[in-house]
């Protein structure tokens, strides 16, 4: 058991160094309490997996047990005891939709494993326009947004779980791209107060490198400025900014206000510090009922806090209310035995000035 302590040591340890780095990141040349709106590349590491973490305000970091842990908290899967995958679903703004598909397994007697995953975000096919010809030059192009994660936790207790993700990224911007690598950590505590469940966690996400785009869309031609040399041009190339990644620090706690065999009430919080936006927030909700035939369903809510809540809007998405934040959604699923089970969940949030958003997952367990 020694080791095992001591290796919880290093893993707190590894997180408190990476809190420094993502300070460091953060306010790299930035003026103190000077929050940098809208210079973080990669945003699309943001939107949310899973139907069950989305109704609930994505106040999920603490609750992450399952496959979709590979997104919300690395560590969580450390606590899985099957097999699982996910696909998951998300329809966003623009005709732009968000795909992750997960995969995960536990091994060496589970107190440790293994998950690899994948998101993409995107569109395609979209008319060009430019300054010189404002009706469209005839020519479409696309927008695909990646990234592939390979996940590893570590169980140290029965109650303490560490996590990390490597994953790398890419952005294809019409004919500009950027690569680069980033890092999840996250760590899961679970306990029990008055005999009834309750999880911490804290997780940083993003890490890493810079998105710094090349490409032919950024390639001129640079006339001949020396009199001396005969009239042409000059290839050249533009390339951007390199841009951070959307670094966040996430603090987490969930709790099970009813926790019998056939029902559960779980009620969570989070906090969120985001590299590029204001402090945020979150708190959820979900009801579970489970039968002894197997079937299962739940009931979701939640809201999440943005500084954007703060807008208004004359066609707000709620029949002229601002309802930016709220959450609402469920799920069914059927076990068979201890081991195989498959659920389906859907989630609806509001999300103000861009409108509903419908995000749907499916999961199997085996």
């Amino acid at each position: 058991m020694r080791w095992k302590f001591r290796a919880v040591g290093i893993a707190v340890a590894a997180i408190a160094g990476s809190a420094s780095l993502l300070s460091a990141q953060t306010r790299s040349g930035e003026q103190e309490n000077n929050i940098p709106y809208g210079t973080r590349s990669g945003e699309f590491l943001l939107l949310p997996v899973g139907a069950r973490a989305t109704a609930m305000g994505s106040a999920y970091t603490a609750l992450a047990n399952d496959i979709s842990a590979l997104y919300w908290n690395p560590a969580g899967i450390g606590h899985m005891e099957n097999r699982s995958a996910m696909v998951s679903y998300l329809d966003y703004v623009a005709d732009t939709r968000h795909v992750w598909v997960g995969f995960a397994t536990p091994f060496s007697g589970g107190e440790r494993a293994v998950g690899i995953s994948v998101g993409t975000f995107g569109f395609s096919d979209q008319p060009e326009y430019t300054a010189e010809e404002p009706d469209g030059t005839g020519r479409t192009y696309s927008v695909n947004m990646s990234n592939i994660g390979l996940t590893l936790a570590q169980r140290f207790t029965d109650r303490f779980s560490f996590g990390v993700t490597a994953k790398l990224i890419n952005e294809s911007l019409g004919n500009a791209s950027a690569s680069t690598w980033g890092v999840d950590i996250g760590t899961s505590y679970h306990t029990t107060v008055s005999g009834k469940p309750i999880r911490g966690a804290f997780t940083i996400t993003n890490l890493g490198g810079t998105l710094q785009h090349r490409g032919s869309a950024l390639d001129l031609d640079i006339p001949e400025q020396d009199p001396n040399l005969p009239p042409g041009t000059k290839e050249g190339e533009f390339t951007s900014k390199a841009w951070d990644l959307p670094v966040a620090f996430r603090f987490g706690v969930a709790y099970d206000a009813v926790a019998t065999a056939s029902n559960r009430l779980t009620l969570a919080g989070e906090f969120a510090q985001p590299s590029g936006n204001d402090v945020s927030g979150s708190v959820g909700a979900e009801y579970a009922l489970s039968t002894t035939g197997g079937f299962g369903v739940a009931l979701r809510g939640g809201f999440n806090y943005e500084p954007d809540n703060d807008l208004e809007s004359s066609a707000s998405s709620m029949n002229g209310a601002n309802g930016d934040g709220l959450s609402l959604g469920g799920g069914i699923n059927f076990a068979r035995g201890e081991r195989a089970s498959v659920g389906v969940d859907y989630a609806w949030r509001d999300k103000g000035l861009l409108g509903n958003q419908h995000l749907f997952s499916l999961q199997f367990t085996f």
